[in-house]
C-alpha cells in the first residue's frame, strides 16, 4: 500500500498530557467525516484519551502510524484503500500499534480477515460511547474484543483447526478445564444456551469464555506471522 499525505489530521500538541504514563494516545480514521468528529468530540472529552491524529483513507492511517505510533488506531473497515489493508501494512511497519477495526456489520469473513491481517479488536459503529471508551481502555492494557456470538461462530467455523491443548505440546494454545469443557460442547454443535446450561455457567460467562479463546489462537497465530517475518531463531540484520 502506498502511503499517502497526511493532510486530514487535526492535531493537538499538549507535551504535559503526552508525557503521562495513563495517556492513550488514538488515531481516528473513517472516511464518514460526520462520524470521525463525533468519535473525536466523544473520545476527546476523556481525561486520559488524547487524538494524536485523524483522517480518512487508509494511506493517510498508515502514515499516521508509522509518524505517531499511538496506542489505538480505530481503523473503519471500508474505508477507501481498505481498512483492513491499512491493518495489515500498519501490522507490518509498526507492529506495537494496536489496530482496532470499526464496522456497521458484523460479518464473519470480515472479522476474520481483519483479525488475521493483524487487527487486535473489531468493534460495532453503534457501540455506546461509554462502552467504546471502556473497550478502548481494556484493549490498550492488552484485553482483546469481538462480540461473543462472532466468537463462538468463528471458532466452531474454523473447526479448531489450530492446535489447542491443555497439555504443554509443541505450538499447541494452554487452555483450561472449562475452557476445553465449552470447545469441545461447541464442536458437537452447541448453542451458548446449551452449553451454559450443561457446563452450569452464565450465557454471559460462556461468552466471554468463547472470545477469550478466540483471542488466545489469533495472537498465536500472530506471534507465528512475526516469528516467519523476522526469518529463523538468532538471525539479525543489525
Amino acid at each position: 500500500m502506498r502511503q499517502g499525505h497526511l493532510e486530514d489530521f487535526s492535531r493537538r500538541q499538549d507535551s504535559d498530557v503526552l508525557a503521562s504514563p495513563n495517556t492513550i494516545t488514538i488515531a481516528l480514521f473513517d472516511d464518514h467525516a460526520l462520524m470521525r468528529e463525533a468519535l473525536q468530540r466523544t473520545l476527546g472529552l476523556e481525561p486520559d484519551f488524547h487524538i494524536v491524529a485523524t483522517g480518512g483513507t487508509a494511506d493517510a492511517a498508515v502514515a499516521a502510524a508509522c509518524e505517531y505510533l499511538p496506542d489505538v488506531m480505530l481503523l473503519d473497515v471500508s474505508m477507501p484503500g481498505d481498512g483492513i489493508e491499512a491493518a495489515q501494512d500498519i501490522f507490518r511497519l509498526a507492529p506495537h500499534v494496536t489496530c482496532v477495526m470499526l464496522s456497521s456489520h458484523d460479518d464473519e469473513h470480515v472479522v476474520s480477515t481483519a483479525l488475521s491481517a493483524g487487527a487486535y479488536a473489531f468493534l460495532p459503529k453503534g457501540m455506546p460511547s461509554c462502552e467504546l471508551a471502556q473497550e478502548l481502555r481494556r484493549i490498550r492494557w492488552g484485553r482483546s474484543y469481538i462480540s461473543p456470538a462472532l466468537a463462538g461462530q468463528l471458532l466452531s467455523d474454523r473447526g479448531f483447526g489450530a492446535p489447542w491443548s491443555s497439555a504443554t505440546e509443541p505450538g499447541a494454545i494452554a487452555i483450561s478445564e472449562r475452557e476445553e469443557q465449552i470447545l469441545r460442547r461447541l464442536s458437537q454443535g452447541f448453542t451458548e444456551e446449551e452449553i451454559a446450561a450443561s457446563v452450569g455457567l452464565s450465557v454471559p460467562a460462556v461468552g466471554a469464555f468463547l472470545t477469550n479463546t478466540l483471542m488466545k489462537l489469533h495472537e498465536q497465530s500472530l506471534l507465528e506471522r512475526v516469528q516467519s517475518e523476522s526469518g529463523p531463531a538468532g538471525s539479525s540484520d543489525l
